[in-house]
């Protein structure tokens, strides 16, 4: 099995144009230091974990189409990709009529907006390898100042509209960073000071590691610990539905631990294993953490808290971010709508109870349901999923606090607090009578499909199909 990245970042391509306006800033020029050198900027305002929201993700040629239905079902970020040669098609010229049109129609949709630069240019750029594969990979700039300026216009020009800058996507994969380790996180300590001398309230983010990325890591962590049978038992559940980037159907065979050696020694996988110190050992250059995950919804906790303890272990920790996110199909023919809807509901309680800051479900259309990846929306109209996204929209959106509860053996629930009330999440592998801590003798209970019923919060009956619980 090899590690993939995830499906080809959509490169938002010119528009009619609709300028937000000029910026002529005369920024300070990088240092070119390596991350090691260089002085980190202070952290942003931004970084204080805050308002946590929920979001989906559409081509960009498809957002004017989807607007007014995104903000119907609760969808509240979304993200693009932005190329250096798209927009500085030319040294000193920028092209921002360009991209304006689509960034500020999310904008005004209301919806939180991330995007991934991309280091790839024409004149700017160091040339990719020749190697097979590798012909749309990003590179290192020639000039570090060049870099600077360019990630410094971005900033200054969409003050105020972007909030998160991820500094290329997945790059640890050859096909995505054409360079070495060091080379991105000499670019990811240029990009961070850039960002925030154009707008200190902007979050700066990682490329992301990717779910297949992420599993091996852990199962490798397990090896190294001598836990060889949690090891294999952990890839196992881990990729036992994992179908994203593959784009070929077949199931992922993880049967044994020369299966998992063999994985762990792939070319991929080692250059994986060189990239990760690095990534947290960076980690005063940026914001929040982000990561991709198809895996199951089960092993949200697990993978967060590994995520958490490498930071912690470097001497500082970061919230996460979920910018692709969600549940892989081997194919369509395995595909299981009401599974689909139980789930989703599921992994977005999940990530963000266990304190993401946004939980991005992957995808809103079926634009690469091929992949594994079924949107909550088909072009015949929505699926189940994306009536229990909504209702799972409706009543975690806006979560300022969370916390896991215990409630017994099989059972899950999660408490979200907001600035206008509290909400619970439960379910249970079986079904189960569960107590919640509510000071109240009768709460409303909400079902995935909408339907709103009265219960006793001490012998609340929690099954399969997640439920949302409100005093009332």
């Amino acid at each position: 099995m090899t590690v993939m990245p995830g499906p080809t970042t959509q490169v938002l391509s010119a528009a009619t144009p609709s300028p937000l306006g000029k910026v002529t800033p005369s920024p300070a020029r990088a240092t070119g230091r390596p991350p090691s050198e260089a002085t980190p900027a202070q952290p942003s305002s931004g970084t204080t974990p805050g308002e946590r929201l929920l979001g989906s993700y559409v081509q960009p040629q498809e957002f004017s189409q989807y607007c007014s239905t995104m903000q119907q079902y609760g969808v509240r970020f979304t993200w693009l990709a932005l190329a250096w040669n798209g927009i500085e098609p030319v040294k000193g010229m920028f092209r921002f009529e360009r991209f304006d049109p689509v960034i500020q129609g999310i904008h005004n949709c209301g919806l939180d907006l991330g995007v991934h630069i991309l280091s790839r240019s024409n004149w700017a750029t160091l040339p990719p390898p020749a190697s097979s594969g590798r012909a749309q990979a990003s590179m290192p700039p020639k000039d570090m100042n060049d870099y600077y300026n360019f990630i410094f216009q971005v900033a200054s020009h969409y003050k105020g509209v972007i909030s998160r800058y991820s500094i290329e996507n997945e790059a640890h994969a050859s096909v995505n960073w054409g360079s070495t380790p060091e080379s991105y996180f000499q670019l990811l300590a240029t990009a961070y000071r850039a960002v925030h001398a154009a707008d200190p309230n902007a979050l700066v983010e990682d490329a992301a590691l990717s779910s297949s990325g992420l599993g091996m890591l852990i199962a490798n962590d397990m090896l190294k610990a001598g836990k060889q049978q949690d090891a294999v038992n952990f890839v196992q559940h881990y990729y036992a539905h994992y179908a994203p980037g593959r784009g070929k159907g077949e199931p992922i065979i993880m049967e044994n631990l020369s299966d998992l050696q063999g994985l762990i020694n792939q070319s991929e996988s080692q250059r994986l294993l060189q990239w990760t110190p690095l990534l947290f050992q960076n980690h005063d250059f940026y914001d929040v953490i982000q990561l991709h995950y198809f895996g199951p919804w089960d092993d949200l906790p697990m993978v967060m808290d590994w995520v958490h303890t490498q930071l912690k272990n470097q001497g500082g920790d970061k919230p996460i971010d979920f910018w692709e996110f969600g549940y892989g199909w081997d194919n369509q023919s395995t595909y299981d709508p009401q599974a689909h809807a139980q789930d989703e509901p599921k992994y977005l309680a999940t990530a963000i109870g266990e304190g993401a800051l946004r939980a991005l479900s992957w995808q809103f259309t079926d634009f690469a349901a091929f992949l594994g990846h079924p949107g909550l929306f088909t072009a015949n109209g929505p699926r189940p999923a994306a009536q229990s996204f909504k209702i799972t929209a409706e009543k975690i959106n806006g979560t300022i606090s969370s916390q896991r509860l215990d409630l017994g053996p099989g059972a899950w629930g999660y408490r979200f607090d907001k600035n206008n009330g509290t909400v619970y999440v439960v379910w249970s592998a079986q079904p189960a009578k569960v107590s919640l801590p509510i000071n109240a003798q009768t709460v409303t209970v909400t079902d995935i499909s909408g339907q709103i019923t009265t219960a006793d919060p001490k012998t609340l009956d929690a099954g399969v199909s997640p439920i949302f619980v409100e005093a009332r």
